[in-house]
């Protein structure tokens, strides 16, 4: 247990699971309380009150909305039991936010990429109109093979 001691992501992920036995919502003492006897805490009683109220209850609520506390205890959210439910917890919600903020950014910089090459492809054909670079009857080839791997393209990273 002691690698455990001060691993507060595990701290994070067994609160959410205290919550969801208890059919959604504790005191806030109780839940301290099983904490303690969980992971063998109470040498530091104060220090780690302070680490459990200001650190681990604070990132569930304010920066990630798992949890909801008021004057008589603490609530899950929806949100806070499905990360509950993971295999394993809040880490592995970390790990997929990341992994969808970066995905999200790839998807960014493809539709910048296939969009400028629409417009090059689009002014190219504009021009080749006017100086007949490539015969006019397969002008229109390379917009309409640009358009389909454009296409072809969204659809595959918006399946993922």
């Amino acid at each position: 247990m002691e690698n455990d001691y001060y691993d507060l992501d595990k701290w994070k992920t067994f609160v959410l699971r205290v919550l969801l036995e208890k059919n959604g919502s504790s005191l806030t003492d109780y839940v301290w309380n099983r904490l303690k006897h969980e992971f063998s805490l109470g040498e530091n009683e104060q220090t780690e009150h302070n680490l459990y109220t200001e650190s681990v209850l604070k990132c569930l609520e304010v920066e990630h909305g798992l949890i909801r506390t008021n004057k008589r205890g603490i609530q899950i959210t929806t949100k806070g039991e499905e990360v509950a439910k993971m295999n394993n917890g809040f880490r592995s919600y970390l790990d997929s936010k990341y992994r969808h903020r970066l995905l999200q950014r790839i998807n960014d910089y493809v539709v910048t990429a296939t969009g400028i090459l629409s417009l090059m492809m689009t002014m190219f054909s504009f021009v080749n109109l006017f100086y007949n670079w490539i015969d006019k009857k397969y002008s229109f080839l390379p917009p309409l093979i640009l358009g389909l791997f454009l296409v072809v393209f969204r659809l595959i990273c918006k399946s993922k």
